[in-house]
């Protein structure tokens, strides 16, 4: 499973480069993560949510803001407080991302009957709550 995994993120990421985008896992699931929200959100729940630190958080989120990808703004009551909002550049990323991920998919599937593909998806399924439940203590 190691290595289908590391294999499948090859080729995501081979499929952004080949769409002439560059960017790391943690920034595109941090756009990922903002599109999902409605194309903006809070700092203080991007690092909740993914559990970073927030000087890691700030970090990437630098890397995003200059390479176009998002804008920061405070909040005008409490300076403190930031926003983090998407670009178009940021929507274009998302939008490869989707594309590499898709045609991913599709060729990891590509010589599966539809049968195989709908048991496929219920496993991965049933393996994703599995590590959800967290039962780390039982190994």
């Amino acid at each position: 499973m190691g290595e289908l995994s590391r294999l499948i993120r090859q080729c995501i990421n081979d499929g952004i480069v080949a769409q002439g985008g560059s960017i790391t896992p943690e920034q595109g699931r941090i756009l990922g993560y903002l599109d999902r929200c409605g194309g903006s959100a809070a700092q203080k729940a991007i690092e909740e949510t993914f559990g970073v630190k927030r000087s890691s958080t700030t970090s990437i989120l630098a890397n995003l803001e200059k390479a176009g990808f998002i804008e920061r703004s405070s909040d005008s009551d409490d300076l403190r407080k930031k926003t983090v909002s998407l670009t178009e550049k940021g929507t274009a990323a998302i939008d490869r991302i989707d594309r590499a991920i898709g045609g991913v998919e599709a060729q990891l599937t590509c010589n599966f009957s539809d049968e195989e593909k709908h048991l496929f998806t219920e496993l991965l399924h049933k393996a994703e709550d599995n590590l959800k439940k967290g039962t780390w203590d039982k190994w």
